[in-house]
């Protein structure tokens, strides 16, 4: 049998670890009022006030962070770690708390007995929270499967960020299935201004900017295929540079985790989708789209297609404004299996 890896979760709180302040009135559902979002079931809805959050800078000793320990390489003295840190969440273009729900319109939280699932925890985002700006650092070491030592050389740094972002009609809700584990069902609808991937935590001259972003419906995981987040043991298949620590070996047996969206079975399908007419079914399946994507602070030169009425045209910026430079229409995802491995270079 394949030897477990751990996975242990260090989030140190203390006064001061973040800057929160938050006023929420706590108002419970009439079994009725929950019914009318997702079935009979008990649960309450939060309204959420001047919600703000600053963890600080990363290198400060009173700084919060969340550490992630992926396990230690086969020799035990090095560990991969993950880290989340200098996250920030504010009202979108201020530096205001940001309110979540309205007594008609509040943030659900229930459990529901409904269906042959059992009872499952249903999470529901209200249609009047305020578009928010947030961000989080994201660190990682580069140990297993790419470098012999951990230095500050192999650390990846990345900054994450959403501007002016709000979830629109979304929600999600979680079972437990035997054999299996956690299962969930969820559905996203989001918009925002930019969501941007900086390559340099420090700095936005390597960033990544996708504009005017909006995905429609997409659904991770229903009740009749749902997404499922498992521990998966396997066999080392390569080896490189004779046998050093921290590679996959030939032969030897690893424990990782597999994300995985159980197969849409034909019979789910007709089922799902009998009586649809077109304008219904394509009402139901996903889509996303943006307006535009730059790169860097400036646009690069390679990137330049030439003059429009001696303007500077450059490629993934529309001269249309109102036209999109990535449109993924009717998208639905029937499978998907995820689970990452150690990759040589």
């Amino acid at each position: 049998m394949p030897e477990s890896k751990h996975y242990s979760f260090s989030l140190a709180l203390c006064a001061g670890l973040f800057s929160l302040g938050v006023q929420a009135d706590l108002a419970a559902l009439e079994e009725s009022e929950l019914s009318d979002v997702t079935g009979a079931g008990s649960g309450f809805g939060f309204v959420l006030r001047d919600i703000s959050l600053d963890s600080g800078n990363k290198n400060d000793s009173n700084a919060g962070r969340l550490t992630v320990n992926l396990g230690s390489n086969k020799a035990g003295d090095q560990n991969n770690l993950l880290m989340l840190s200098e996250l920030k969440w504010k009202k979108a273009g201020t530096n205001e708390g940001f309110n979540i729900g309205t007594v008609d319109d509040p943030l659900v939280l229930g459990d529901v007995e409904e269906d042959s699932r059992g009872d499952y925890l249903v999470f529901r985002i209200p249609n009047s929270a305020d578009a928010i700006d947030a961000s989080y650092r994201l660190s990682y070491n580069a140990y297993d499967g790419f470098s012999d030592t951990i230095t500050t050389s192999n650390i990846n740094d990345y900054r994450i960020s959403a501007n002016a972002m709000r979830l629109i009609d979304s929600y999600a809700e979680l079972w437990s299935v035997p054999g299996k584990g956690p299962a969930m069902a969820s559905t996203i609808n989001l918009v925002a201004d930019s969501l941007v991937i900086d390559g340099d935590a420090d700095s936005s001259s390597n960033a990544t900017s996708i504009n005017g972003v909006e995905i429609k419906n997409m659904k991770l995981g229903e009740k009749d295929q749902p997404l499922y987040v498992y521990t998966n043991g396997f066999k080392g298949d390569y080896q490189l540079d004779g046998n050093r620590p921290g590679f996959s070996q030939p032969g030897a047996d690893y424990m990782g985790i597999t994300i995985e969206l159980a197969p849409l079975t034909k019979e789910a399908a007709q089922a799902r989708y009998a009586g649809e007419t077109s304008a219904s079914y394509s009402a139901k399946i996903g889509s996303i789209t943006a307006k535009s994507i730059t790169f860097g602070d400036d646009p690069h030169p390679s990137l330049y297609t030439g003059d429009v009425n001696g303007v500077a045209q450059y490629a993934f910026t529309p001269i249309d404004p109102t036209e999109n430079v990535i449109e993924i229409e009717g998208m639905e995802i029937q499978y998907m299996k995820f689970t990452p491995r150690d990759l040589a270079r």
